[in-house]
């Protein structure tokens, strides 16, 4: 849908010094916006991000706390030959029958006055793996000198899982900023990395805020931090993971205190961690299919040959029953109708080859590892 608007005058400027916080209108860029016609910083590159909000609290609904995770962001395309920032995925996460669920997205093509929404059935879904669903877009009609803009808020019921910031990306970035209004029953480390400062950060109490089942009230803290004139983050040759460099916060639980009782620690170290994960619902269910795969697998597998021979036979008759289906991650679902559907994760089919080598008396371990597309593991 193309929508021709008058420009509305507010009071929007692009960030300078003196500024500390930016704020931007849905729908309708600012005069400095549209004029841009390139970034002095880097007269070369194709685009910058003008600017990239996230704003994270918590309300109770129907007697659940419930996270909503908000994201606002705007891109000046200045060649539009060398852009590749188009398409647009937004993450929904899932687990145990919980899922998020996407209140509204709206987004935006702007060309000078002209602008042309995203329509629903231009969002597409897409199954990224067992734990994550893709809303998924691409900006259509882009020119040089338009404006892409996105805004979209997600209502979630993990209230302990707060999303990474990234304040950097692979375009320039004029202003980004993150904001959480948390209360006070929450605590979280914010470990910042990639920088030994932030430019802008503030924190201050709101009395109050938040009210539970009964009327009881708490306070929140509220922390806004932000940066200006960023670089683009360039990966190099040979780099691990850009997760474990670019710049970002990232928010840690470390204790939760019930509404009507006692405080929750959560881990701090690798013993505890280890602890916890074996006390997990999905840990106890998998591993105890010792009596269905001594059912299904063929017995000489298990019984003939040297440990070795059996570890060999065992993996490669794994490896030939199972397809995998290209979903990774921890906490995999009903490993039994996997093998019986002879497509799995790569978390079912491990924990078949798990079952497979115990039933054989190898005595394996779990070990829990983390690709080089993903941060090195931090035991907080």
């Amino acid at each position: 849908m193309k929508i021709i608007y008058t420009l509305i005058l507010v009071a929007i400027t692009h960030l300078g010094v003196a500024q500390k916080t930016q704020t931007a209108v849905v729908g309708f860029p600012s005069a400095a916006d549209l004029s841009l016609k390139t970034y002095d910083k880097n007269p070369n590159a194709a685009a910058v991000v003008l600017h990239h909000r996230g704003f994270i609290d918590y309300k109770f609904e129907d007697g659940t706390v419930f996270l909503y995770r908000e994201v606002h962001k705007k891109i000046k395309v200045f060649k539009v030959k060398e852009f590749t920032e188009d398409a647009v995925s937004i993450p929904l996460y899932n687990q145990d029958k919980e899922a998020e669920e996407l209140i509204t997205l709206t987004a935006f093509t702007h060309n000078g006055y002209e602008k042309t929404e995203i329509k629903d059935v231009n969002i597409f879904t897409e199954k990224a793996d067992e734990s994550t669903t893709l809303k998924k877009f691409v900006f259509p009609n882009i020119q040089d000198g338009s404006i892409l803009e996105y805004h979209y808020k997600v209502k979630s019921p993990f209230i302990f899982s707060l999303d990474k910031w990234y304040f950097q990306n692979s375009l320039p970035t004029l202003y980004s900023e993150f904001k959480t209004e948390i209360f006070s029953n929450l605590h979280f480390r914010k470990k910042i990395v990639g920088s030994e400062y932030i430019d802008h950060s503030e924190t201050s109490i709101k009395k109050d805020c938040f009210t539970v089942s009964g009327g009881a009230k708490v306070d929140c803290e509220i922390v806004v931090n932000t940066m200006i004139d960023l670089p683009p983050f360039i990966e190099q040759k040979y780099m691990l993971s850009m997760k474990n460099y670019i710049l970002k916060i990232d928010y840690e639980l470390e204790s939760y205190r019930e509404f009507y009782g006692s405080r929750r620690s959560f881990t701090k170290t690798w013993e505890a961690f280890d602890h916890s994960v074996k006390k997990e619902d999905w840990y106890v269910r998998e591993l105890e299919n010792f009596s269905f795969f001594k059912r299904k697998i063929p017995k000489e597998l298990y019984t003939q040959g040297t440990d070795l021979e059996k570890a060999k036979a065992l993996y490669s008759y794994f490896r030939e029953h199972f397809t995998w289906n290209e979903f990774i991650g921890l906490n995999p679902s009903d490993v039994k109708r996997a093998f019986k559907e002879k497509v799995g994760s790569q978390s079912q089919i491990n924990l078949s080859l798990y079952n497979g080598l115990k039933i054989a008396g190898l005595n394996p371990i779990l070990v829990f590892s983390s690709s080089n597309n993903n941060a090195i593991p931090d035991e907080n």
